[in-house]
C-alpha cells in the first residue's frame, strides 16, 4: 500500500506569485511520486498539458525529470490534456508505459459558437513511434499495489450529464459522451482514497463512486483536480456540494476546469478542506 504522495502541478491554467518563473495554460499536467511500505518509489504523470514546449519548461524550472517517470496515464483525450504528449515521451528518451482509454484519440469536436476539434493534435500510431509503450482498454489498470486507473467510469448519478462534445461514429455526427474519461486512483495507508481527476467528464460524483468500488475502500481522504463545473447549473453544483460534503473528505483541491465560481463555492462549503490548485504547487499526502 502507498505510504507517502507528492503531487506537483506542473501545468494548470493559473499560476502564483510564489512562482512567477512558471507558465499558466489552459490544460493540466500533474506529476505523482508515490512511495510504499518497502520505500520503493514510483513516479507517474497525469496528463501532459497542450503543450510539451510548456510542460518541459515547467518541469525543468521545478526540478522534475521527465526521465523518471515510470508510466503516463491519460485521463481523457482533449488537446489541452494529451497535446504535450509527443515531446515529453521524446524527452523521456525510452519506452514509456502509457495508459489510455480506446476512445482516447477518436475524434472530438465542439459545435458552439462554431465547429472546432478540441481533440488530440496527433493520431495513436504518432504516440507510439514517439516511445508510448500503449495500454488502451476500458478497464481499471492496477499500476501498483495502491494505485490503479479507474478505467471508464459508470454514470449513474443523475443530476451529471456529458453535454456539449461532439464525435464521429461510422461516419456520422454524435454526441461524445466522453467514455474515455478516467481518473487516477490511490489507497493511502491509515488516511483513506485519493482520487485524481483530469476534468471529470463522468461527473467527479460519479467519479468517486467508482473509485470505492474499484479500490474496495469507501472512505475519501482527498478529491484532487478538474472537476468540470466551470458552467454547471445551479442545481448540479449544490447536489456536488451536498455530496462532497457527505462525503467528508479531508482534503479538496479543484482546478483546471473547475471554475472560478464553482471554486468559490467550495472554498464557502468546505473552508479549509478546500485547497485550491495552481501551477507549481506541490501538495504532500
Amino acid at each position: 500500500m502507498i505510504r507517502n504522495l507528492r503531487l506537483a502541478v506542473v501545468v494548470e491554467d493559473s499560476t502564483s506569485m510564489e512562482n512567477p518563473e512558471l507558465l499558466a495554460k489552459h490544460g493540466l499536467c500533474l506529476v505523482i511520486e508515490a512511495q510504499d511500505d518497502d520505500s520503493r518509489q514510483l513516479t507517474l504523470m497525469l496528463d501532459t498539458g497542450p503543450s510539451s514546449d510548456i510542460t518541459l519548461q515547467n518541469a525543468q524550472r521545478m526540478a522534475i525529470d521527465p526521465w523518471e517517470v515510470d508510466a503516463i496515464v491519460l485521463s481523457h483525450g482533449h488537446y489541452d490534456h494529451v497535446g504535450g504528449l509527443l515531446g515529453v515521451l521524446t524527452k523521456m528518451e525510452k519506452r514509456t508505459l502509457t495508459i489510455v482509454h480506446p476512445r482516447t484519440f477518436n475524434p472530438k469536436l465542439k459545435l458552439e459558437p462554431n465547429i472546432k476539434s478540441v481533440g488530440s493534435p496527433f493520431k495513436i500510431d504518432e504516440a507510439e513511434k514517439a516511445g508510448a509503450e500503449l495500454v488502451c482498454t476500458h478497464s481499471p489498470v492496477p499500476i501498483c499495489d495502491g494505485i490503479s486507473t479507474s478505467g471508464q467510469i459508470v454514470r449513474e448519478v443523475a443530476f451529471e450529464r456529458t453535454e456539449g462534445f461532439w464525435t464521429i461514429e461510422a461516419g456520422t455526427l454524435v454526441q461524445d459522451a466522453m467514455l474515455d474519461d478516467q481518473a487516477l486512483l490511490v489507497k493511502l495507508r491509515e488516511k483513506g482514497l485519493v482520487v485524481i481527476t483530469g476534468c471529470a467528464h463522468a461527473g467527479v460524483i460519479n467519479t468517486i463512486r467508482h473509485a470505492q468500488r474499484v479500490m474496495g475502500i469507501e472512505k475519501v481522504y482527498a478529491v484532487i483536480g478538474g472537476f468540470h463545473l466551470e458552467h454547471a447549473e445551479e442545481e448540479r453544483l449544490m447536489a456536488t456540494l451536498n455530496e462532497l460534503a457527505r462525503l467528508r473528505p479531508k482534503l479538496v483541491c479543484p482546478c483546471h476546469c473547475t471554475g472560478l465560481s464553482a471554486t468559490g463555492r467550495l472554498l464557502d462549503a468546505l473552508g479549509k478542506q478546500c485547497v485550491p490548485l495552481r501551477t507549481g504547487d506541490v501538495l504532500r499526502l
